[in-house]
């Protein structure tokens, strides 16, 4: 089947060479080099202004390398550790993870700066449910604590996804892209977008969905109790919808409405609570909808405000199965956030800039019950009655606030430092500080260093609280958890940034206090908060650009000192296995290649992705009789071939892609828990189409 998809590639390829070609209105490596970005100030900096570590993935390079979703796209970012669990793509920063249940709890996700986490267990959706890939312009991940802005949650790191305009767009596009994940089965997918600007009025929106099956995923050796079995009926139907409103009349300001939803849908083989069982489906919905103001006074006061709107819940299909052959389990909880955010920035010369503004978030959860759904008739009860055993806890409401004020000083074109200071006040846990200072000296205009101190919090989630056991042995929520806490120190040389050649260095050491996770402790589960983890380590990233030939490669080193708590007691006999192990590797690397052959229109890239061992969970290595084991280390290589727009049609450009990820089909582990490891992704092949109009 491979086979013939790519013949058929081939000859449509060659086919659309024949016809006139224009080049590919693609954001060029200069104009990367000046970007400005938003998440570290909430104003615009240009990278090398900017008092963060900032990474930046542009509209461009999702194209070039053949990215399908944001989870896919931030595997190349240093610092972080990416894997996908079944579900969704899990993001592990510096050394920490989140663990099982972890939800992408430790980074904050935002849309053009706006929160999107499914709050009642503060996860983050990174798949194609989150976002139409072909909304992206580009993707900014800040490595460090973010709370001084954004308040609690961002307690890692931030990725901020920045969508087109309807000036991007201008007139509509329509993907479609077929292909197999790890079974003779076809898997497609298609994204359709509109946009335009026009005198004061903006528009655009874009919707897409796919139909993914990943069938046949075989369970790794290291998970004893189920080696030999394989993953049934894996298949996945995830949705998402963006749009956003723009409207400017001359000397008024700028009045947005933006929303988003999305719809996550899919079979969940490797769940720690019923592996296997082939019934468990996960299948959430998230939205938001936004007001926001905005208005430049006078050249050098400017204002914004906001007001949004946040849901969620389970879908009538949301089913998990632990095993049970009498009845599965559905979940009846929600989610509705209201928050306003407003800021007032003054910059009385080019060298100050003063900001402060509020943040005000009530967040209203639905802490229903587990109902349990007979599947067979059973003592007094027939197929298809439900039941629960358990009280409801009912709504619960919290209040979250902040004031935070924000200072830049550029006492020279070489020099400028930002600080900032956020009072929090949580209705349940109080009050809270937090502080970021940042030093960027410039040595030229393409080298410089940054000096980076920050902290942060982020609260337990509903889920972590009030959490309802499913079976024997499952955790119970636990109202007595603090907050986690973290502070952060960063420091990164830049020698060189022109658009011939980059180099980065960085240096980091965090130190995290009062980590939730879930522990596995004398054959039962609960939520704890963990003792005090530090971790240090560095990354390096060096590019080079020649013509049309682009390279980059990178490397990220991490060591994280675990406290020994070996004489804390036991009913078993094993050794005490401590809490705090975080399933991240040593060392990782990250090298690309691509290039264009300017002749022909046809262009490729080459991804290579070096994962080291990690530890497997605390949770696996329990029950492994205490016995530490390590999960081999593997390389993945990814090939995209992709075309210039080609003029093939009289009306709009065309443009093909054929992406092969896991070139070589390579066996890999992923951590995973309560005696199963996950087993890595086998190779994927999509062909794309895309039409813009």
């Amino acid at each position: 089947m491979y086979r013939r998809v790519l013949i058929l590639i081939l000859i449509i390829l060659t086919f659309g060479l024949v016809f006139p070609q224009e080049d590919l209105e693609d954001l060029s490596l200069k104009e990367l080099l000046d970007v400005n970005v938003v998440s570290p100030t909430q104003k615009a900096l240009r990278i090398n202004r900017a008092p963060s570590v900032i990474r930046v993935i542009t509209a461009e390079q999702i194209q070039i390398n053949g990215y399908r979703s944001v989870g896919e796209a931030i595997m190349s970012i240093p610092g972080i550790y990416t894997y996908f669990d079944g579900v969704n793509y899990i993001v592990n920063v510096r050394g920490i993870t989140g663990g099982m249940r972890g939800n992408n709890r430790i980074i904050k996700v935002m849309i053009n700066n706006q929160p999107v986490s499914f709050s009642y267990n503060g996860g983050n959706f990174l798949g194609p449910e989150l976002i139409p890939i072909e909304t992206i312009q580009r993707i900014e991940v800040v490595l460090g604590p973010g709370s001084t802005l954004y308040g609690a949650d961002p307690f890692l790191g931030i990725i901020n996804i920045i969508t087109k305009t309807g000036d991007d767009f201008d007139g509509g596009n329509v993907s479609l892209a077929l292909g197999t994940e790890n079974s003779n089965d076809m898997s497609f997918g298609g994204n359709c977008a509109i946009g335009q600007k026009l005198q004061h009025f903006e528009y655009m929106a874009s919707v897409s969905g796919f139909g993914l099956n990943r069938t046949g995923l075989k369970i790794p050796e290291t998970s004893i109790q189920y080696v030999g079995g394989q993953s049934e009926n894996d298949v996945a139907h995830p949705y998402s919808f963006f749009t956003k409103l723009s409207y400017a009349p001359q000397n008024v300001g700028i009045f947005t409405l933006d929303g988003s939803f999305q719809y996550l849908d899919s079979y969940d083989e490797f769940a720690d609570w019923g592996i296997l069982t082939h019934n468990n489906r996960i299948s959430l919905n998230n939205y938001f909808a936004r007001m926001m103001y905005e208005k430049n006074f006078a050249g050098n006061l400017y204002a914004t405000a906001g007001l949004s709107f946040l849901g969620g819940g389970p879908n009538g299909n949301d089913e998990l199965d632990y095993g049970s052959d009498v009845f599965t389990v559905h979940r009846d909880m929600g989610f509705m956030n209201i928050d306003f955010k407003g800021q007032i920035e003054y910059s009385p010369s080019e060298k100050i800039s003063v900001a402060a503004g509020t943040n005000v978030l009530s967040q209203n959860f639905n802490v229903g019950n587990l109902w349990y759904i007979f599947n067979r008739d059973f003592g007094d009860n027939s197929t298809g009655d439900s039941v629960t055993l358990q009280s409801a806890i009912g709504d619960t409401v919290f209040l979250n606030m902040g004031i935070y004020t924000q200072a830049i000083y550029i006492p020279s074109e070489k020099l400028n430092f930002t600080q900032g200071l956020i009072f929090s006040h949580n209705s349940t846990y109080g009050d809270f500080y937090n502080i970021r200072f940042g030093t960027v000296y410039n040595f030229t205009d393409q080298a410089h260093c940054k000096l980076l101190f920050g902290t942060s919090f982020s609260p337990p989630a509903p889920e972590q609280l009030f959490a309802r056991p499913m079976f024997s042995g499952d955790a119970v929520g636990n109202p007595n958890l603090v907050p986690e806490e973290s502070k952060n120190f960063d420091l990164e040389i830049t020698p060189s940034n022109t658009e011939d050649f980059g180099a980065s260095f960085d240096m980091f050491y965090n130190s995290i206090t009062n980590k939730i996770g879930y522990v596995y402790r004398d054959g039962m589960f609960s939520v704890e908060n963990l003792n005090p983890v530090d971790v240090m380590g560095g990354e390096a990233m060096l590019r080079w650009n020649f013509k049309n030939l682009t390279t980059q490669w990178s490397v990220s080193y991490q060591y994280t000192k675990i406290p020994d708590n070996s004489d804390e007691d036991s009913l078993f006999d094993y050794s005490y296995v401590p809490s705090e192990i975080f399933e991240y590797p040593t060392l990782m690397s990250y090298s690309s290649f691509s290039y264009m052959i300017p002749q022909i229109k046809i262009g490729f890239s080459f991804e290579q992705r070096y994962i080291g061992e990690r530890s497997a969970s605390q949770s696996n290595i329990a029950l492994n009789g205490g016995e530490k084991y390590n999960l081999p280390a593997y390389q993945i290589l990814n090939l995209n071939l992709f075309t210039k727009r080609l003029k093939m049609f009289s009306f709009g450009k065309t443009k093909f892609s054929l992406s092969i990820r896991n070139l070589t089909n390579e066996v890999y582990i992923e951590p995973g828990h309560n005696g199963i490891d996950i087993p890595g992704i086998k190779r994927t092949l999509y062909f794309q189409v895309s039409h813009n109009f």
